[in-house]
C-alpha cells in the first residue's frame, strides 16, 4: 500500500516537475525564450529583488528588495503591493497606475535581480493545494496552514520528494532515493516530540504530499465490522473494542492479525495488548462448541 502512495506522489510530482521544471531552469539559464513565461508564473516575495525600469525615464529605474510585507514606495505612485503578484502583474500595476496623470503610455519593464522567496509545492489532502512561496526556517505545518489546512480524508503522515542538491537533503530517518531525490515519510503526530528537528522543516523546491488517512480493518465476531481510522499505538483490544466488542460467538482467545510483509499476507496470533498497523486486518473467528 505504501508503495502504491509513493507512486501515485511521484506520478503527480513528475506531471507538475514537467510544468514547473522548465521554469526553474529558465530562472538560472535565463533563456530569452522562456522570459515571458517566467513573468507569468513567477509569484514575488520578500527578499526577491526587483529592477524596474521605465523606457526613456531612466530617472525613475530602481532596484528594490521586496520587504516584508511585499510593499514598497515608487516614485509618483506611493505605496506598491508586489508580494502575491507575478512579474507581469507588477509590470501592469505599475503601467496603470503611471498612466494615471503621470506618464503617457508607460513601457515598463521588471526583472528579477534576485530569487530569494522559497518556492515550495504542497500537494494531496489539503483544501488548497498549490505553489507556496516562504522564506526563512518555515516549519511544515505553517505551510499547510497556508494552503487551508488539512481535509477530512488527511492522514498524520506526509511524504516529502526534496532533491539531492538541496542544502538540506539529508534526513536522519529512513528514506528512499532515485537518481535526483530523496523521498521520506513524516509522522506529524510526533510533532511534541520533536518541534526543533530540523525534520519538520521545508527546503525551497520541496515536493510535499499529505497522505489520506491510515486505516485498519475488523471482521468476524465483533459488534460493528469495518474500516476505523488507524491511530499510532493502538492495540488490538482498542480496536476491538472501537467496533462494539465480542458477540457471544468470538472466539477471544483466537484472534488474528492479517498483516502484509513484503508483499504477501501473514496471519499472525494476536495478543489483546499487540500493536496494530496500518492496513492490518483484525480477525475474530466464531468460538468451537
Amino acid at each position: 500500500m505504501r508503495c502504491i502512495c509513493l507512486f501515485r506522489f511521484l506520478f503527480i510530482v513528475s506531471c507538475i516537475t514537467g510544468v514547473l521544471g522548465a521554469i526553474s531552469s529558465s530562472l538560472l539559464a535565463q533563456d530569452p525564450f522562456d522570459k515571458e513565461q517566467i513573468k507569468k508564473k513567477y509569484v514575488l516575495g520578500p527578499e526577491d529583488v526587483i529592477k524596474i525600469e521605465i523606457w526613456n525615464h531612466e530617472n525613475l529605474t530602481r532596484t528594490i528588495e521586496v520587504p516584508e510585507g511585499g510593499e514598497f514606495t515608487y516614485p509618483h505612485i506611493g505605496a506598491v503591493k508586489a508580494e502575491g503578484l507575478s512579474i507581469f502583474q507588477l509590470e501592469e500595476l505599475l503601467k496603470r497606475r503611471l498612466s494615471d496623470g503621470f506618464i503617457k503610455s508607460p513601457q515598463v519593464t521588471v526583472t528579477v535581480e534576485n530569487y530569494k522567496s522559497k518556492k515550495v509545492f504542497i500537494l494531496g489532502h489539503v483544501r488548497e493545494p498549490g505553489i507556496y512561496n516562504v522564506r526563512g526556517r518555515s516549519h511544515i505545518l505553517e505551510l499547510i496552514s497556508k494552503a487551508g489546512g488539512f481535509t477530512s480524508e488527511a492522514g498524520r503522515t506526509v511524504t516529502i520528494v526534496r532533491s539531492k542538491t538541496s542544502s538540506g537533503a539529508r534526513v536522519g530517518f529512513p528514506h528512499e532515493e532515485d537518481e535526483e531525490n530523496i523521498i521520506f515519510t513524516i509522522d506529524l503526530g510526533q510533532y511534541g516530540h520533536n518541534s526543533k528537528s530540523s525534520s519538520f522543516i521545508i527546503n525551497s523546491e520541496d515536493y510535499i504530499y499529505v497522505n489520506e488517512k491510515q486505516v485498519i480493518f475488523v471482521s468476524g465476531h465483533v459488534g460493528t465490522k469495518g474500516k476505523l481510522d488507524w491511530e499510532r499505538g493502538m492495540t488490538v483490544r482498542q480496536a476491538i473494542t472501537l467496533s462494539g466488542g465480542f458477540t457471544e460467538l468470538a472466539a477471544q482467545k483466537r484472534v488474528k492479525i492479517i498483516r502484509t510483509i513484503n508483499g504477501k499476507e501473514k496471519k499472525i496470533k494476536a495478543k489483546m495488548h499487540d500493536i496494530v498497523k496500518p492496513n492490518d486486518v483484525i480477525e475474530v473467528p466464531e468460538r468451537r462448541f
